[in-house]
């Protein structure tokens, strides 16, 4: 927790301006209708239309090849925002924004031998880092409540793995949400 703390006061030091600083509290409702675990994002405002954007997710994946009891994974994503204005009345962080994000994923997993599909089964734990790029809309309806579906596409490259014989260095990731959040 320290650690996070440290990070957010670094990051939101680029940047900084006068102006009065924003902050969105958000959750990904994808995460919670998938039933794959817990989802809590904080957006800051660093300038006018720049913000940096923290999340962190756990929970378990739910594969078929997998027993879902023992794959576990813990995310935090980076982004540092830039929206882009439709009209000269838009205040705070709305509208139009893209970004590059920063993933660190840590898996903890038990995978089943199902033939054919893995070289053998067991448990494997790894620890990746992944970049790319998100596009994205956050609207506030009510002056407080925001909406914001979001698109990103990248690459994972995975830093360190134990248990696995052959394991995929790097492989296509993402980022897809819709998140519900509240201004403070």
């Amino acid at each position: 927790m320290k650690k996070l703390l440290l990070i957010l006061t670094l990051l939101s030091q680029f940047g900084y301006s006068q102006n009065k600083v924003s902050v969105v509290l958000k959750t990904n409702t994808l995460i919670y209708i998938a039933k794959t675990g817990f989802n809590a994002s904080a957006e800051f405002t660093t300038a006018k239309e720049k913000s940096i954007n923290v999340t962190f997710e756990t929970g378990n994946g739910k594969y078929t090849y997998v027993n879902p009891e023992r794959n576990k994974f813990t995310v935090l994503i980076l982004e540092r925002r830039s929206y882009h204005k439709l009209s000269k009345n838009d205040t705070g962080l709305s509208g139009f924004y893209n970004n590059p994000y920063l993933k660190y994923r840590y898996k903890d997993k038990y995978q089943e031998y199902v033939g054919g599909w893995f070289a053998n089964g067991g448990k494997f734990k790894s620890h990746s880092l992944g970049v790319g790029y998100t596009v994205g809309y956050q609207n506030f309806l009510f002056k407080r409540i925001s909406i914001e579906p979001k698109f990103g596409l990248g690459l994972m490259f995975k830093v360190l793995s134990k248990g696995e014989t052959k394991p995929t260095r790097v492989q296509p990731d993402g980022i897809l949400g819709l998140s519900v959040g509240l201004k403070i």
